[in-house]
């Protein structure tokens, strides 16, 4: 049965222009067919953080936003297992599972781009990884790191859930203000609550509430915070240049996917500062939140029931049985498609991260992140690529 999907929210960022973008397509084509230098690509999905916004004008109006309403809801996912307590251990390999080996594998043997994947089953075991400390270009991820921030916040008393935020003008400028996906321009100027715009910023990925959110800390509070989590090859707002040991750290190994990884995300930052971070950790995440050891048990299965409602749904939980339920977090630019989370399987939950960079079709990189979910729970009959992510791959009656 085809999974309803609600519509993707399109995001902030600074693009070239049209004309500039169709050459890069063209150029990006070229390089995974010819091995030659990489090209770059452009807009976020999710805007990379750290963007300037003016100052709040002192006025606290009463208007209330209004969440994006579905026309087809998502089915409801059923009971899931709540955080256990039980002491996160980052993850180690062992033996990986072989037929989820050859399966992977043989997906990913002609997509050209550069493709990481994670597969940790519930103790935190490797089933399987390609390419798990290549970096890539975090687009949305980054907002993984800036829920737990907040959520440390609350637990340290410095906000409350209730407190009010401004929803300030300057969050809505951008070409796509209209498709936050949560809030809507008409939201500017009004007022948000903390535990609204967490909602937003996780279920729905919105960029207002993410923008909201980050007013309430820095960078720099954020970079400690994925540190503390384990996460130490995710940056944010950086220049690759700067960074301590880039790029050797990535490619001193030989892995020509570490060099094109490497090539892509400094392309991307010739457009301006970029959000960092490695298959490895953010499956470290998705492994910490499981135990309940992000932040605390109690924040970690708030975070949890605001991902397990997650919007965006067009990738891991596309194939997957209606009653399988997962929390997932998707992040996308061009040429940049990723989806990472849990699937909740009954014969034990699975730790995904699947994350692409220059794949010259976005939604055939959708496509991929279906089937290795859809592998990864054991299932070896795949559907065949259709003509786009959302298509059903089987008839319709």
């Amino acid at each position: 049965m085809k999974r309803t999907s609600p519509p993707l929210a399109q995001f902030v960022g600074s693009i070239p222009s049209p004309a500039t973008s169709a050459i890069l397509v063209s150029a990006l084509v070229l390089v995974f067919l010819s091995g030659c230098t990489f090209p770059g690509s452009s807009r976020d999905e999710p805007p990379e953080v750290g963007q300037a916004m003016p100052a709040a004008n002192g006025q606290q109006p009463t208007a209330q936003p209004t969440p994006f309403t579905l026309s087809e809801p998502s089915p409801t996912p059923s009971a899931i297992p709540l955080p256990t307590g039980t002491s996160v251990v980052p993850p180690t390999p062992h033996i990986a599972n072989s037929a989820l080996v050859e399966s992977i594998d043989g997906l990913l043997a002609t997509e050209a781009g550069v493709y990481g994947v994670v597969v940790l089953d519930a103790d935190g075991g490797y089933q399987y990884a390609k390419n798990a400390d290549v970096p890539f270009v975090a687009a949305s991820l980054y907002k993984l790191v800036l829920l737990t921030e907040i959520y440390a916040m609350v637990e340290d008393g410095q906000i409350g859930l209730d407190d009010s935020l401004p929803l300030k003008a300057g969050y809505f400028e951008s070409e796509f203000d209209e498709e936050d996906g949560y809030y809507v321009p008409g939201d500017a100027g009004g007022e948000t609550t903390v535990e609204q715009a967490l909602y937003g910023a996780g279920a729905y990925s919105s960029n207002v509430a993410a923008k909201a959110l980050l007013d309430l800390t820095s960078l720099a509070n954020l970079k400690t915070r994925a540190e503390s989590l384990g996460m130490h090859d995710t940056f944010f707002n950086v220049t690759p240049a700067e960074l301590p040991d880039w790029p050797d750290r990535y490619i001193s190994a030989g892995n020509p996917d570490a060099q094109l990884g490497v090539a892509f995300v400094e392309t991307q930052a010739q457009y301006g500062p970029v959000n960092i971070t490695t298959p490895n950790d953010v499956a470290r995440f998705w492994l910490g939140l499981l135990n309940g050891d992000i932040v605390s048990l109690e924040a970690s299965a708030s975070m949890l029931e605001i991902l397990r409602e997650q919007a965006v749904t067009d990738r891991i939980p596309w194939l997957l049985p209606e009653d399988m339920a997962t929390a997932n977090k998707t992040g996308n630019l061009y040429h940049v498609v990723h989806d990472t989370g849990l699937i909740f399987d009954p014969d034990g939950t699975v730790v995904l991260a699947v994350l692409s960079e220059g794949e010259p079709d976005d939604d055939h990189g959708k496509q991929v992140i279906q089937r290795i979910a859809l592998v990864s729970t054991g299932e070896t009959v795949v559907p065949p690529f259709t003509e786009t992510a959302i298509s059903s791959p089987v008839g319709e009656e």
